[in-house]
């Protein structure tokens, strides 16, 4: 190495060499704030489905990094279902770019149901044999109906991730999820209230 050149040195690594004992301390305050993040999201989601829900809109966080909004009739014996979102990790633990960030619609078992797998294809079916109302649907969260439904998945019969684009703030992702997932409950809505009411065969 030719010594008398001197090294170019990036800011971030004059930050770590300035702050080298601090990083620990750095990183596990900015994962306590991304989950800070997560959940001001969340809140903020939720108080926008009131407008398409209802009042009654019910939030069942099945887990620390899972969230399920539903219409309380949304809803076959132990078996609900509704719009979600997962982190897919502990909320609090990680960076905001760490997460999975998935959005779509999730069928959750109150117990140790069998009917899960069933309400799941049941409302895969109600998404997919419909052309128009599939590419509506879908449309909403700016996929194809290829890229989104799951035809074998028994917990998300629809499914996309929503992680941070490139250049993306912390504000601008949260404010996509909503979007997104608002979009989606409105597109939706008709179907889930039809597999709640029996509308179409169990398969």
């Amino acid at each position: 190495m030719n010594h008398e050149v001197e090294p170019s040195i990036s800011e971030a690594t004059l930050l770590l060499i300035q702050h080298g004992g601090k990083v620990e301390d750095f990183i596990k305050a900015a994962s306590k704030e991304s989950g800070d993040v997560i959940h001001w999201m969340l809140g903020r989601l939720k108080a926008r489905l009131v407008d398409v829900l209802g009042k009654d809109l019910e939030e069942n966080p099945w887990s620390k990094d899972s969230f399920l909004f539903r219409k309380p009739a949304w809803r076959r014996d132990q078996v609900v279902f509704g719009f979600s979102y997962s982190a897919e990790r502990t909320i609090g633990n990680h960076l905001l770019p760490a997460y999975s960030h998935i959005i779509g619609i999730r069928v959750q078992s109150d117990g140790n149901s069998k009917d899960q797998p069933r309400v799941a294809r049941t409302i895969y079916e109600a998404l997919s044999q419909d052309q128009e109302r599939s590419l509506m649907v879908c449309a909403a969260i700016g996929r194809a109906p290829k890229e989104v439904l799951r035809a074998t998945n028994t917990f998300w019969p629809l499914y996309t991730g929503a992680g941070l684009k490139p250049g993306d703030s912390w504000r601008q992702w949260a404010d996509n999820v909503v979007e997104q997932v608002v979009a989606l409950a409105v597109a939706a809505t008709p179907v889930l209230d039809e597999v709640a009411a029996e509308g179409g065969p169990t398969v």
